[in-house]
């Protein structure tokens, strides 16, 4: 019997769970035409079987194509559903949907003006066209916190309908993907609700209910005199129930910088935990063993309800559920059979959970820890064990607890070895992130964490018997245990080589000159230059567009520092990610406008924040710029300020935005943001025609005034134009002249809100313009 053979004697059911997968796999690339598949799997099978191969094999062949149909039948749901193919032809129209809605609390404490929520629709009527559509469809609903949603029932709703939004950046997560995935067809932005009828036995709407207000309970108790710290609560409200404060993501970083993010949230980790925790008490409680195991059951499916139902906890307790009834009619498990077992169920419920970043890592990890981590922590056991010349009963009990300790260490580094070498492929696939430091991190932080949630578990009971004196002291205890597992991975962070970005299916070339336009939301700005090994941004948008856009690109691409960064203006939307730019990619240097901080503001302006930061942090050196500075970027590269000067005073911001022309290989490209009528004017009088002539013009729209005149446009002659277009704003609209110059004088117009991130590649003979999303692309020589 060869080693596949006894394999699968052992995990049948993990064998099943291949099969399955590479049903799907196959269906989803095309290689398999849902037509055929009666047809095809009976050929198939019957003459395996009338060849006498293996008699797993046509048991294999039926679970391939079995989930292969499975997988069929959920595309041609969401691919081909009709909705979808209508929304193919229009970016927005105006809807009345009629379907069902089920009351969701704000699980993560979303702090927009929006809250999200899942329609089933039955009928989607195109009030503009006159068009009905009458197939049920999910549909992602964002509803504005002041309608309510008083009950679950049918529901008539008025809104604007849209495909969900691609990623229009590179490294930009792709949310339109993951939707597919989920079923979700369309989105709807809610401008009113009619209730039509009221669900009889609003069973899950009770439930869902029951879980907020039990959310809410656990919340009060497990900040019981600890609420000054909003840090430390933070981490324990996220690792209890998975809430999360998007005010501030950067408590996030030392911990996926570390590969020990799935600590900060409710996880597989966490439900997992709770369960040994559980099954510690029921034993040293002496509860009958079928009964400690029907609770435990019982507890993990109420966390993972309690904490929203999120993907990875549900993946976990059904996991364990699994484990723990093989027990219960007393057959024994091989982890990798229970693995398989859950994946089967987890496809069963939805087949497209193959392709969530969630799910691949969660069994990533489960398989490499239950192949590896035997014969990893094998290769260590001559170390741990006791000198082989002392036996066991005559040794000392130091060296007993100094064998356990070395077992123990043994067993956690083998783990978390084989749990990082699981996660590595789809780490570098989905995140672009390697984390070596991750090893160890695990080691310190998984006990710690471990520590963390039976903390959560005392204060819980004592909160239920109305013990708050013990319940302040026990959540003290907590709190010193969040600040070790800050100060830990804050210092695993700060090891050199403990992490970095690379990309493996980009490779950089050496000597690349890159200057790419990043499409923001709402007009804001950000763009990333490129000369080699050196890196500048030019503004870097707000902190929420730092976090979500700016820094996914720079990963993506395997940025790990920046040479300096450019301030246009004291715009939030333009310098509110300045301060992450500087502490975590270590730009030592910080240009800004000679006229910022404007001296007659009042209050904590922007750039005023961000100086008086670098004063207590000294994260960069400032330079204040005016018309006629250079900044040396790199080799044959600079940038001119064109404006302004230091007697331009302007009460608008956007008239006190640097203007620069930036030289890059015999190639020039003018940056002027948010400049409107005034600073426009400003050039035309203090500058030649060939002092303001480029190739290319990148620019804002200014919402405050008239900008892009003709005469200004004239005077540039660009060959492309960047332009950011807020198309439902009228203030911040690209301008009529905008297009009436590059139709009179052929130039190519890139709007960011078509076209996506435009990227310039600059070489000594040419500049080549290409867009993210639409793919147009523009070449402009170099001129002589």
């Amino acid at each position: 019997m060869n080693w596949f053979q006894k394999w699968s004697a052992l995990n049948p059911l993990a064998r099943h769970a291949l099969a399955a997968l590479t049903g799907i796999m196959l269906v989803d690339w095309g290689f398999i035409p849902s037509q055929k598949y009666p047809l095809l799997a009976a050929a198939i099978v019957f003459w395996i079987a009338a060849h006498r191969f293996p008699r797993f094999i046509p048991v294999e062949i039926g679970f391939l194509f079995a989930f292969a149909y499975f997988q069929s039948a959920r595309l041609d749901a969401t691919r081909d559903h009709p909705l979808r193919a209508e929304l193919l032809d229009r970016k927005r129209s105006a809807v009345l949907v009629t379907g069902h809605m089920i009351p969701v609390p704000d699980v993560d404490n979303n702090p927009g003006s929006a809250r999200p929520f899942t329609i089933t629709a039955k009928r989607v009527e195109f009030t503009e066209i006159g068009r009905v559509i009458e197939r049920e469809a999910r549909i992602r609903a964002w509803v504005p916190r002041e309608v309510e949603v008083p009950c679950s029932g049918d529901y008539r709703i008025h809104g604007t309908l849209s495909a969900p939004s691609p990623p229009m950046n590179p490294g930009q997560f792709d949310g339109a993907y993951m939707l597919m995935r989920l079923g979700i067809i369309a989105e709807i932005r809610v401008t009113s609700i009619e209730l039509v009828e009221r669900d009889r036995l609003p069973v899950r709407a009770t439930l869902v209910n029951a879980a907020a207000a039990s959310r809410e309970w656990i919340s009060r108790q497990v900040g019981t005199g600890i609420e000054d710290d909003e840090d430390a609560l933070t981490l324990i409200r996220a690792m209890a129930l998975g809430t999360t404060d998007d005010s501030d993501p950067e408590l996030e970083r030392p911990f996926r910088n570390t590969g020990t993010l799935h600590i900060f949230a409710v996880s597989g980790l966490h439900v997992a935990l709770l369960g040994m925790i559980g099954r510690w008490t029921f034993r040293h409680l002496r509860v009958p063993r079928r009964l400690s195991i029907l609770l435990l059951i019982f507890i993990v499916f109420a966390y993972a309800f309690i904490t929203g139902w999120r993907p990875s906890a549900a993946r976990a307790a059904i996991m364990i559920a699994l484990v723990l009834a093989a027990e219960l009619i007393d057959r024994q498990t091989q982890l990798q059979n229970s693995i398989g077992l859950a994946a089967l169920v987890l496809f069963v419920f939805d087949s497209q959970n193959l392709f969530l970043p969630g799910f691949q890592l969660s069994f990533a990890v489960l398989w490499a820890i239950a192949i590896m981590a035997g014969p990893l922590q094998n290769l260590m056991h001559p170390w741990v064990r006791i000198d082989p010349f002392i036996p066991w009963n005559v040794a000392t009990n130091a060296q007993k607890r100094w064998s356990n300790a070395k077992h123990w260490f043994a067993e956690s580094i083998s783990v978390s070895a084989a749990a990082w070498i699981g996660s590595l492929p789809f780490m570098l696939w989905h995140f672009h992130l390697i984390t070596p430091v991750g090893i160890i991190a695990n080691c310190i932080l998984v006990p710690l964490s471990s520590g963390i949630l039976i903390v959560v578990c005392v204060t819980l009971i004592l909160g239920a018997g109305q013990l708050a004196f013990a319940q302040v002291i026990v959540n003290h205890i907590g709190w010193l245990l969040a600040k070790l597992m800050f100060i830990s991975a804050a210092f695993f962070q700060s090891i050199p080589g403990a992490y970095f970005s690379w990309n493996p299916r980009l490779p950089e070339l050496p000597g690349k000159t890159e200057f790419t336009v990043l499409h923001l939301p709402f007009g804001e700005s950000a763009q990333h230059l490129r000369l080699g090994e050196k890196h500048w941004l030019f503004d870097c948008g707000n902190k929420k567009s730092f976090n979500r856009i700016v820094e996914p690109f720079l990963a993506f691409h395997g940025y790990d520092h920046l040479d300096g960064v450019v301030l246009s203006h004291s715009d939030i939307d333009h310098i509110g990610g300045a301060e992450r730019a500087f502490r975590h990619y270590r730009a030592p240097l910080g240009f800004h406008s000679v006229l910022e901080p404007w001296k007659n503001e009042t209050g904590a302006s922007a750039m005023k924040t961000l100086l008086a930061q670098n004063q207590k942090r000294k994260l960069f050196a400032p330079r204040a710029l005016t018309a006629g500075d250079i900044i040396t970027l790199g080799d044959q590269a600079a940038a001119t300020v064109l404006y302004p000067q230091s007697d331009d005073l302007h009460d608008k911001g956007n008239d006190r935005s640097l203007i620069l022309r930036l030289d890059i290989r015999g190639h020039r490209i003018l940056w002027i943001n948010d400049a409107g009528f005034e600073a426009e004017k400003a050039l035309l009088e203090r500058y030649l025609p060939r002092d303001l002539r480029s190739q290319v013009l990148i620019r804002n729209q200014n919402n405050a005034d008239f900008s892009a005149l003709a005469e200004f446009l004239a005077a540039v002659r660009p060959r492309i134009l960047i332009t950011s277009n807020v198309t439902n704003s009228p203030e911040e609209k690209t301008p009529p002249s905008i297009g009436a110059y590059t139709r009179r004088h052929r130039a190519t117009l890139f709007d960011l809100s078509r076209d996506g991130a435009v990227t310039l590649h600059i070489d000594d003979t040419a500049l080549r313009a290409t867009a993210f999303y639409s793919h147009r692309a523009a070449t402009v020589k170099r001129p002589k």
